[in-house]
């Protein structure tokens, strides 16, 4: 039995593996940078819904031995705080350690990575890392275990359907060949313009690198800008029709990010075809109203 490789990326300040007493700031992050227009269009009258929703999703995912969920620190800028326009409860006790940290001179979280690790040597590779350098002795928030104990009157659920099975078989299509997926990236706003999601792009890239296997992501439309000034290619755009509800609808595109095309080896994209030809594919949405 061959032994499991053991290199892979460093994580280096300010960017460090996500520990369990982040998840209620990982939330919120994630709940105030998205556009929720389409898969949560009634966030205003549900903050308190679509805020837990975010931050049981994140507990999932860090509770997932295939996924590696990194965030980045800075400097608390406490002026900043308003700066998403998503609804946040009145009464809720993170948003103030959120933006400007336990004591005024600690740095804070301010952008998330979640990474989906698609095969058994970077699962391995990750939990051996994880094992031999990190220790969580911190708590788990007191929230629902799973999606399903969410209330959720926040979202939409045909929209909700439409999208996630578009989106799961564009991935099912175009993403099988990739050794990392990116879930989520994510900066709060009051962050953003600082590196701060290239640095946390840039992690798995790496990873991709050392294996020479390509990563990829489902980009929702405002990521777009970032991948492809980061050398990723767009293989498969996609965009859902509005309706009453969300009439500007939603749109994005399959993403890859290839280390053979950074190392100046030819490859063929997309089963044979062009990075130039690519197809789209546009849904019509009903609503049930």
């Amino acid at each position: 039995m061959s032994e499991t490789p053991s290199i892979m990326p460093n994580l280096k300040a300010p960017l460090r593996w996500a520990k369990r007493d982040d998840i209620l700031r990982m939330g919120l992050i994630s709940y105030s940078t998205p556009d929720f227009t389409w898969l949560s269009p009634y966030h205003r009258q549900y903050p308190e819904d679509a805020l837990m929703f975010e931050r049981v999703m994140t507990r999932q995912y860090l509770e997932d031995t295939a996924s590696a969920c990194i965030v980045i620190e800075d400097t608390p800028m406490v002026d900043k705080a308003s700066f998403s326009e998503a609804t946040v409860p009145a009464d809720d006790s993170a948003v103030v350690s959120s933006v400007t940290g336990k004591q005024n001179s600690e740095n804070v979280v301010v952008g998330v990575a979640i990474w989906s690790l698609e095969n058994d040597s970077v699962v391995q590779r990750v939990e051996q890392y994880k094992m031999n350098h990190e220790t969580d002795d911190s708590q788990w928030p007191n929230i629902p275990a799973t999606p399903f104990d969410c209330p959720k009157r926040d979202q939409h659920q045909d929209h909700g359907r439409i999208l996630g099975n578009l989106q799961f078989s564009l991935a099912r299509k175009h993403l099988a060949d990739c050794g990392l997926r990116l879930q989520m990236l994510v900066v709060h706003p009051a962050y953003q313009r600082r590196g701060h999601g290239k640095a946390l792009l840039n992690w798995g890239m790496e990873f991709a690198k050392l294996d020479i296997e390509p990563v990829g992501v489902v980009a929702a439309e405002s990521g777009m800008p970032l991948y492809k000034a980061m050398g990723w290619v767009s293989i498969h755009p996609y965009e859902i029709a509005g309706d009453e509800i969300a009439p500007d609808g939603t749109k994005g595109c399959i993403m890859k990010f290839y280390p053979q095309m950074e190392q100046g080896s030819g490859i063929v994209l997309n089963s044979g075809r062009s990075s130039r030809t690519r197809s789209s594919t546009r849904v019509a949405v009903r609503s049930n109203n």
